[in-house]
């Protein structure tokens, strides 16, 4: 009689052992669906990431293009102001040059017209 009793509890106890089985195997399969999830989360996550910091970079390359534009805007300004300058002082140096070469030629004349001269040759 015992024999029975013990088919009978491995009938009870199988079925229980094959739905564990199918519960563990269900487990498994969320876990695995939730681990792939995750991954494209962070797949995802990391490509924003370097999307955010590729736009960072654009805009600091954009912001360095416009101050190196202003920078050279402001240089071409003074070297343009250092060129006027130089022209004007040379201008000037020219034309004092200019007005006293005209009073010494003026006096040379001057001397050479004077009779005193003429007769001390």
């Amino acid at each position: 009689m015992s024999g029975t009793g013990t088919k009978k509890i491995s009938r009870t106890v199988h079925p229980d052992i094959s739905a564990v089985r199918m519960l563990e195997e269900q487990q498994k399969g969320r876990i695995e669906e939730q681990r792939k999830a995750f991954l494209r989360k962070e797949e995802e996550h990391t490509r924003l990431l370097l999307k955010k910091k590729q736009t960072a970079i654009t805009e600091e390359e954009e912001a360095l293009s416009v101050r190196i534009s202003e920078e050279k805007h402001l240089l071409q300004q003074e070297l343009d102001a250092r060129v006027r300058e130089a022209f004007a002082t040379t201008a000037n140096f020219e034309k004092s040059c200019a007005g006293k070469i005209e009073g010494v030629v003026a006096s040379l004349v001057t001397h050479i017209q004077d009779p005193a001269f003429l007769s001390s040759l």
